[in-house]
């Protein structure tokens, strides 16, 4: 596909797939009071954690909100056995489709918060969330995208409503614990008569036995949570929406930890091969043999004379009449 391989790589559950998700405090029938709480993350952070373990911006989302849900229900000791299941909206509009319509479907994928381990987590709802995407765009052709032709806005308020006064919702178990929807917003600074605008935080609607929606926008290098729940079901929202960044820095501390590792193995692995392919110097036990001393001359006891050359009768007397003529010649005075 082009992409390059995931420096950190960590396997993750397979899943057989839920048909129902677990009760939890968030599948109640709702009442009429919401509580909304919003939070901003680093999107430069999410990519960091997508790029090392080779996933998605939305599966770093999702497993961004799984580790939220595991940390608030786990203090609230609600957090169940089983993997949480998100409804998460597809969108079927290809690139350059202009048709004024909603094309839009859904899919159902397990969030692994039954799983300790943040990259593990994560790398298991990539794996949950494949099958469903590739079957979304098999089936995009005959699956039905506009339900406002279906008579939706007619027919669901009224199944909503019986579903919520009757108490079914607290009863019936659900597909579903919640919805998370997250969409790609605009990559550069807006404004807004002028004044710079922030953030755009999302708003959304939880439904009878749906009590808690949470939907994320991209925007300017940003991540923008809005959590939208029913009152009475979720009161302390906004410790829900704390954890949302300690879920994602736990991802960037274990992603970071991984790589230094990974990469102290390599530099330990590349100086082993260097140093089984260097020369190895070849040794012996014996020891070097050393020069033999030289021979000094043994000291006689009395010196040996020097026998002196006996010089003949003839050349003792030409030797003594040399230096006669010389001193001759010397004291000779020239003529003026």
């Amino acid at each position: 596909d082009g992409k390059p391989p995931p420096i950190v790589n960590v396997a993750g559950k397979k899943r057989l797939g839920q048909i129902t998700a677990p009760k939890t405090i968030f599948n109640v029938s709702i009442t009429g009071q919401r509580i909304f709480a919003a939070r901003t993350l680093s999107l430069d952070d999410a990519k960091v954690v997508s790029k090392a373990t080779g996933t998605t911006i939305n599966d770093v989302v999702m497993a961004i909100c799984a580790g939220a849900l595991r940390r608030y229900l786990g203090a609230h000791k609600k957090l169940p056995k089983q993997s949480l299941v998100a409804f998460v909206p597809i969108s079927l509009r290809e690139l350059g489709n202009t048709e004024i319509r909603n094309q839009v479907f859904g899919m159902n994928c397990e969030l692994a918060t039954d799983i300790v381990d943040p990259l593990e987590r994560l790398m298991t709802i990539k794996a949950a969330s494949k099958a469903p995407k590739t079957l979304a765009g098999a089936t995009k052709d005959v699956a039905p995208q506009d339900f406002t032709l279906l008579g939706a806005p007619l027919l669901l308020p009224g199944l909503m409503q019986m579903f919520g006064r009757t108490g079914l919702a607290n009863l019936v178990p659900m597909a579903v614990n919640l919805v998370i929807s997250n969409t790609m917003g605009p990559p550069t600074q807006l404004y807004c008569a002028g004044a710079k605008v922030d953030a755009l935080y999302p708003v959304s609607i939880p439904i009878h036995g749906v009590a808690l929606n949470m939907t994320v926008q991209s925007y300017n290098g940003r991540l923008d949570f809005g959590l939208t729940a029913d009152r009475k079901a979720v009161p302390d929202l906004n410790a829900m929406a704390d954890h949302l960044g300690e879920a994602l820095a736990e991802m960037k501390a274990a992603v970071v930890s991984k790589v230094t590792a990974s990469e102290k193995a390599k530099a330990a692995k590349s100086a082993a091969a260097a140093a089984a392919a260097a020369p190895v110097p070849v040794t012996t036990d014996e020891k070097p043999s050393e020069p033999a001393p030289k021979a000094q001359p043994e000291a006689s006891a009395s010196p040996t004379p020097t026998k002196q050359k006996k010089t003949p009768p003839k050349a003792q007397a030409k030797s003594a009449a040399k230096p006669k003529s010389s001193k001759a010649k010397a004291g000779a005075v020239k003529p003026a």
